[in-house]
């Protein structure tokens, strides 16, 4: 619950900064924030340590990770709430369900049941209606 309205109002904060900065400044500024934050949780949490415990292809896969959501990912998603605003645009950003299930049921040879299907189809159904919409 708390990740669905974190990401929900995440898009109104951003546009509303965006009305005064560009899109690479208010990533720039987001990742700086969220590393001081996340720093901060995991000294408080005891994780620290567990970073120097992790291998290379772990770093590695981590790190094309990060590049793909966060500089990739969130550079591409605040571009699209400069363009369409912000409804609309987390209504796109939330098919990533639907690119995700894809891709498990294809590369992972995870099992497809009627609901894994059912919530496919109406996952494409809305993105598509949200994307025909006029403005």
């Amino acid at each position: 619950m708390g990740t669905a309205v974190s990401w929900g109002i995440n898009p109104l904060f951003a546009r509303r900064a965006m009305l005064k900065v560009d899109v690479v400044t208010t990533n720039f500024y987001g990742i700086i924030a969220g590393l001081i934050a996340i720093s901060a949780f995991s000294f408080f949490a005891g994780d620290l340590e567990s970073l120097p415990g992790i291998r290379p292809e772990q770093f590695l896969t981590f790190a094309v990770v990060g590049i793909l959501t966060i500089a990739l990912g969130r550079t591409m998603y605040y571009v699209s709430i400069t363009r369409v605003g912000a409804g609309r645009s987390i209504s796109i950003v939330a098919s990533s369900v639907l690119v995700a299930s894809v891709v498990a049921i294809f590369a992972l040879n995870e099992a497809v049941d009627f609901k894994t299907a059912l919530g496919i189809v109406l996952v494409f159904a809305g993105v598509c209606l949200i994307a025909r919409r006029e403005e």
